[in-house]
């Protein structure tokens, strides 16, 4: 069935399915049909033009892992109204801040905060339907509408609010269904939370299917995951490489035996170490392994199975195409890491821009190309491998290095559990790298060992000139990557 928007998509789940299964919040066992689903939308999306919504305007919602917010998300898009998800962890004077930023009228939040003196609508009562069927015809939303903002991390500056369409959306989740072949009879385990692009993106894949979504908080304890994957029975599993590395890590055998109905995991991040897909791939040898490479402003650009590359994130999924090119934004020959390219992207699931940032939206959008600033190469077989960020790498003696592969070669090292490529200062090259590491518990660090085993896997120009113990690295905003400008070398 082909749809324009998420939202038809659970209107006709609704009303060809509303029996069945729709969402299970794991943490209550709450769990919603398609058909209450869709009627507790209806009634919060009423709430929210009595409460003064009016169409376009923005309502700032504060997330947590709950059936609810996803309930309030569809009622916002029903009230025609543009969804701002915000982490459970904002402080209260950040959540006014970006209010103000972004004039929002509303605020859904499980209590009102300090200082906020404009509407405000508890997030309970998105579960509450006292209010009576919802009476009228359904005005479907305009496909090119902006229905969603999201606000970037800002590791490298102020945050940058990025403008996303119904078009967009439904993009972008449809490349999920595409990649995965994801059914109707499917369950899908999403443990991204749900004030991430991808935490919201990936129910809208199941939306599209009539799938049922289990929403999971997170992986912090493995025995509970193990519990709810033994309850549920999940058949297609979306997370991050962070939360997976607590279960792999603490016990990777009752971790195959839970998932062993999986037919799919996808990776959400261009970071996940090989030596954790290589375990995926022994413990799970019957399921079928993806990398996503996407961003907050085009999501789930491509999905690619890495049973036998898994440093490759494809050519694009069903929706988007991917290419490489110079910083103007002209296609360029990149056939190896040593004379890499920027990766662009163009199709429908593409941002429509940033929000009231005309400059830097035509600094990285030319004629509906996305120029990103991540960077990669093409293989023979024109698939494109990810290296790192544009500003991540550097030159010494005139050879180009990106981090990523000195960091790939060293994660696969035992002992190892995080490590951090940098380049610092040298009297001759210019600049060198230097790796910066940490250790499992118990292991016995080696700097000589370390840039032994290194020699025999990489080229002699990447070799980093020391090896740095440390207990920790800096984690970005949300906690899932290294913030390197944080490491003091």
């Amino acid at each position: 069935m082909n749809y324009k928007t998420l939202v038809e998509a659970v209107a006709h789940a609704a009303q060809n399915l509303p029996d069945k299964t729709g969402l299970i919040e794991v943490e209550t066992g709450l769990a919603l049909t398609y058909g209450e689903f869709w009627r507790l939308a209806r009634a919060f999306a009423q709430g929210l033009i009595l409460a003064g919504l009016e169409p376009g305007g923005r309502v700032v919602v504060h997330t947590e892992q709950r059936l609810a917010v996803i309930v309030a998300q569809y009622g916002i898009y029903l009230a025609g109204g543009v969804f701002v998800p915000i982490d459970a962890n904002t402080a209260p004077l950040r959540i006014l801040e970006l209010m103000r930023e972004v004039a929002a009228g509303l605020l859904v939040a499980p209590r009102n905060i300090p200082g906020h003196d404009a509407a405000y609508l508890a997030l309970d009562a998105a579960m509450r339907d006292d209010a009576g069927p919802a009476s009228g015809n359904v005005l479907f939303p305009d496909p090119e509408a902006v229905c969603d903002i999201f606000f970037t991390s800002g590791t490298t500056g102020k945050p940058k609010g990025v403008m996303l369409s119904y078009k967009n959306q439904y993009a972008a989740s449809e490349n999920v269904v595409a990649a995965v072949e994801l059914a109707g009879d499917d369950t899908v385990m999403v443990v991204q939370r749900l004030s991430r692009p991808g935490g919201v993106r990936s129910p809208g894949a199941a939306f599209i299917a009539g799938a049922a979504v289990i929403m999971k908080d997170g992986t912090l304890f493995a025995d509970r995951l193990f519990d709810a994957c033994a309850r549920y029975a999940p058949t297609i599993l979306i997370a991050t490489p962070a939360h997976l590395a607590i279960p792999l890590g603490s016990a990777p055998q009752e971790f195959a035996q839970c998932l062993k109905g999986l037919h799919a995991c996808i990776l959400i991040s261009d970071a996940s170490p090989k030596r954790q897909k290589t375990m995926l791939r022994d413990l799970l040898p019957h399921t079928r392994l993806f990398n996503s490479y996407g961003l907050t402003e085009a999501g789930y650009s491509s999905l690619f199975e890495f049973s036998r590359r898994p440093d490759c994130i494809g050519q694009g999924g069903k929706n988007t195409r991917m290419s490489l090119t110079d910083d103007q934004g002209k296609a360029m020959p990149c056939t190896s890491s040593d004379n890499p390219g920027r990766i662009a992207l163009r199709g429908a699931n593409v941002m429509r821009g940033y929000w009231k940032n005309p400059a830097l939206t035509a600094e990285v959008l030319r004629e509906g190309l996305l120029l990103t600033a991540d960077m990669g190469w093409m293989d023979e077989d024109g698939l494109i491998h990810f290296l790192g960020r544009r500003d991540d790498l550097f030159s010494v003696g005139g050879y180009k290095i990106a981090p990523r592969e000195i960091e790939e070669a060293a994660q696969a090292l035992p002992g190892i559990k995080a490590c951090a490529c940098v380049p610092v200062p040298d009297a001759i090259l210019g600049q060198v790298p230097k790796l910066f590491v940490v250790m499992e518990a118990g292991a016995e660090f080696s700097q000589r060992k370390i840039l032994w085993t290194l020699r025999e896997r990489l080229e002699l120009y990447k070799i980093p000139r020391s090896v740095e113990q440390r207990e920790e690295l800096p984690k970005t905003i949300s906690g899932e990557k290294i913030n390197k400008r944080e490491i003091t070398v």
